[in-house]
Formats: structure tokens, C-alpha cells, sequence
């Protein structure tokens, strides 16, 4: 039995589509209702349709590679989200390591929509992170990848190099250098007021630093993001821009 015509085209293209959309991390939040997503996937792939009708006839031997073929493009929208996904994760583990250096890493934020508790240096940069997106055009550049990657990568028509996982082991490396340096700032204050703490009770042990160590920590740390907030998003407008260059590079070397 063999399986062919536009509208197995269509089914793969709503395929890419629907994994570009439900494994985003904006676009696929779970606050957003399903039909909303599947609405969204539905459109895209009308619109990819009528812009790249198919050039050739798909012919497919049986359903099991039908399958395989609709599991291959869902990989292609999984692998934009999971992108997408690792540069948003710069800010929350700049987070972290902001929290364990100030005295918050106890003040968690639940977001229901991530399932995800964060930080609150964390929360703070990712209200950064999406103001710059959107203000970037971010949004729009995301849609474009979506459909640039059907004209990129044929539907139905592409292989899975091993070359792909050595990059993103070096992605990895990459995303965790990207964090030290966002949270660098914060660290060098961090150290420079531990060190005059201490040397202020070598001088004066009378006095009980202790008790207002703390608090020091915190405010101090608290005031600088709030002074850094200039600086913290041209470096993240950076990241958005970086990681929509590795999105490109990614989906051509699935060519």
C-alpha cells in the first residue's frame, strides 16, 4: 500500500509545525490553551502550504514510515524549542547562582505555566529576557525560523548527523560560560563586601557583623541588579541574538 498526494504533505508539514509550537517555551507554556496551540500550528502550516507547494510526489511504502517520517519533523520543532530552551535557561541559572550569593536561594517563585520554581533573581531576569524578545522583534524572527527551516530542510527529506550532538555538548559549555559571565557582576560585589566584612571584624572584633551580615548581602544585592538592569539587557539581547544564529546553523547542518 502505498501512501502519496498533497495531502500527506500538509500532514507533515502540520507535523514540523505543531512541535515547533508545543515544545516552545513561549509558545507551548502550559497556560496557553491547547486549541489555542493547535490553532496556531493549523495556520502555519496552511500558510507553509500555499508558500512551498510540494515540488515532487511523497511516496510512502507503508504506514510505519509514514510514522517515522511525522516523528522526524516533529524532531525538527523539538530541536527549536529545546534551542530556545537552553538560552532561556541562562537567566535562570544566573539566577541561582545570584540567590546563593546574596542569602535568597530559600525564596522560591512557583510558576504554573513552566511548573517550575525559580528564584527571585532568576524571575526578575526572565522578565527581562521576555521584554527584550518581544521588543527585538523576537517573536517574529521565531515565526520566520519556522517557516525558513521547510525552505532549509525538505519535508519529508533530511538525515540526523552525529555531528549534531557533538554541538551540543559544546552548547552546554557554552550556556553554562554565558551564565557565569550574567552573574559575574553580582559575585565580584558579593566577594568584595565578604572581604571587607572580614576585614572589618579582624579590626574591630567587638563588633557583630553577624547580625547585619545578612541583611548587607541581600540589599546590596537586590540594589545592584536594580543598577545592572541597563547592562543585564543589552547581554541578553546578545543571547536572544546568539541563540537565533545557533537555531540557523542547527537546521542547516540537518541538510
Amino acid at each position: 500500500m502505498t501512501f502519496s498526494g498533497d495531502f500527506t504533505y500538509f500532514l507533515l508539514i502540520l507535523a514540523r509545525m505543531s512541535g515547533c509550537i508545543f515544545f516552545n517555551p513561549l509558545f507551548g507554556r502550559g497556560n496557553i490553551p491547547v486549541l489555542v496551540k493547535t490553532s496556531v500550528s493549523l495556520f502555519l502550516a496552511v500558510t507553509v502550504y500555499g508558500v512551498l507547494p510540494p515540488e515532487k510526489i511523497i511516496a510512502i511504502g507503508s504506514l510505519i514510515e509514514y510514522f517515522l517520517l511525522i516523528v522526524k519533523e516533529i524532531f525538527i520543532g523539538y530541536l527549536i524549542g529545546y534551542l530556545m530552551n537552553l538560552f532561556f535557561s541562562t537567566v535562570v541559572i544566573s539566577g541561582e547562582v545570584i540567590d546563593m550569593q546574596t542569602g535568597m536561594s530559600m525564596s522560591k517563585i512557583y510558576d504554573p505555566s513552566s511548573s517550575m520554581s525559580t528564584g527571585i533573581s532568576g524571575s526578575f531576569l526572565n522578565v527581562i529576557l521576555i521584554l527584550v524578545f518581544f521588543s527585538a522583534s523576537g517573536h517574529l524572527t521565531l515565526i520566520n525560523i519556522f517557516i525558513t527551516s521547510c525552505k532549509l530542510i525538505e519535508i519529508g527529506h533530511f538525515s540526523i548527523p552525529e555531528e549534531l550532538f557533538f554541538n551540543m555538548v559544546d552548547l552546554f559549555k557554552q550556556i553554562l560560560i554565558l551564565s557565569l559571565k550574567l552573574s559575574m557582576p553580582i559575585l565580584a560585589v558579593e566577594v568584595i563586601l565578604e572581604s571587607g566584612i572580614g576585614i572589618l571584624m579582624k579590626a574591630i572584633p567587638q563588633i557583630q557583623v553577624f547580625s547585619v551580615n545578612v541583611q548587607l548581602k541581600i540589599l546590596l544585592g537586590m540594589l545592584m541588579i536594580i543598577v545592572l538592569v541597563p547592562t543585564y539587557a543589552t547581554f541578553i539581547d546578545n543571547i536572544v541574538t546568539l541563540m537565533f544564529d545557533t537555531m540557523e546553523n542547527s537546521l542547516m547542518a540537518l541538510i
